[in-house]
C-alpha cells in the first residue's frame, strides 16, 4: 500500500499533468486488499473471503480547482466453507484476469 501526501512546490506531477500550481497532492495505492469472514467461535475455515485489487485514489488541490481520480481493478467474492478446486465457491467475481480497470472516475 503506497499512501503519498505531498505539498509541492510548483507544479503536480502524476499520471496527468496539472496546468496550475498544486497546494496539495494526495495519493493512494492498494494492491490487494483480502478480508476473511469466519463462522462465529471457528478461525479454521472461512465463512466469506472477499477481495479488493488495484485500487487507485489520487486527489490534486489547485487554488481554483480540485481533480479527483480514483479507479477500481477487480472485486471477488468466495464462499469459503466450500474447497478451493470447487466450481460453485465463487460466488462473485467483476473483470478476474482483465488489464485496466473495472470502475474509474475522474473529476476536475
Amino acid at each position: 500500500m503506497l499512501l503519498q501526501v505531498v505539498r509541492p512546490q510548483g507544479h503536480c506531477k502524476s499520471d496527468w499533468t496539472y496546468q496550475s500550481p498544486c497546494v496539495l497532492l494526495a495519493t493512494t495505492q492498494v494492491n490487494k486488499v483480502e478480508l476473511h469472514l469466519s463462522y462465529e467461535g471457528s478461525c479454521d475455515t472461512p465463512l466469506c473471503i472477499g477481495s479488493v485489487d488495484n485500487f487507485v485514489f489520487e486527489l490534486g488541490v489547485h487554488p481554483a480547482t480540485l481533480i479527483l481520480r480514483a479507479s477500481l481493478g477487480n472485486m471477488v467474492l468466495l464462499y469459503g466453507a466450500l474447497p478451493e478446486d470447487s466450481p460453485n465457491r465463487t460466488m462473485l467475481t467483476m473483470r478476474e484476469g482483465v488489464k485496466g480497470s473495472l470502475i474509474e472516475v475522474l473529476f476536475r
